[in-house]
C-alpha cells in the first residue's frame, strides 16, 4: 500500500503498485490449517526526486483457523512468519529482513471446488512497499 521509511540511511517513499501470490494450504481438521505463501510485488520509489523501481519477494509459514459461519461463508484468522527480499537496484539496495505476519479475511464458497477469498495481511517488517496488503483470490480445494 506504499509507506516512507528511513532506510539506508536515506528516506524512501514508496507508492501503490501490483504484485501476485500463491497460497498453498492443508486442512489439519477442526478449523485449522496450515499454510505456505509466496509472493511478489514492485513499487515504485522516491528518494528526494530521484524514482527507482522496487520489487519484493516473500515467502512464509503461516497457521490459520477458520470459523465456518455457514455452509458457504467462513471467517478466518492467521498468524505467521515471513521473509522478505526487497530489491532496488537504481539506488544499491539489496535487502532481507524476516518477522511476523497477521491476517484476517473472509471465505465465500463458489461451489463444491472453488472458494472467493479476500483478507488482509500486516506484517512487522517495515518498507517502502507498506506494511499492510489487502489481497483477493479463488481458493481451490483438492
Amino acid at each position: 500500500m506504499g509507506d516512507t521509511v528511513n532506510h539506508e540511511e536515506s528516506i524512501l517513499e514508496g507508492d501503490k503498485d501490483f504484485g501476485f501470490g500463491l497460497d498453498l494450504g492443508y486442512r489439519i481438521g477442526n478449523g485449522f490449517a496450515v499454510e505456505y505463501d509466496f509472493t511478489y510485488g514492485s513499487n515504485k520509489v522516491t528518494e528526494g526526486e530521484e524514482e527507482a523501481k522496487a520489487t519484493y519477494y516473500t515467502s512464509a509459514i503461516d497457521l490459520v483457523y477458520v470459523y465456518e459461519m455457514t455452509e458457504t461463508i467462513g471467517v478466518f484468522g492467521k498468524v505467521g512468519y515471513e521473509y522478505e527480499w526487497e530489491t532496488i537496484s537504481d539506488l544499491d539496495i539489496d535487502n532481507e529482513d524476516h518477522g511476523f505476519v497477521f491476517g484476517v479475511g473472509t471465505e465465500i464458497a463458489i461451489n463444491e471446488s472453488y472458494k472467493f477469498v479476500a483478507e488482509y495481511e500486516y506484517s512487522e517488517i517495515e518498507g517502502p512497499k507498506g506494511q499492510g496488503a489487502f489481497l483477493a483470490g479463488v481458493m481451490y480445494n483438492f
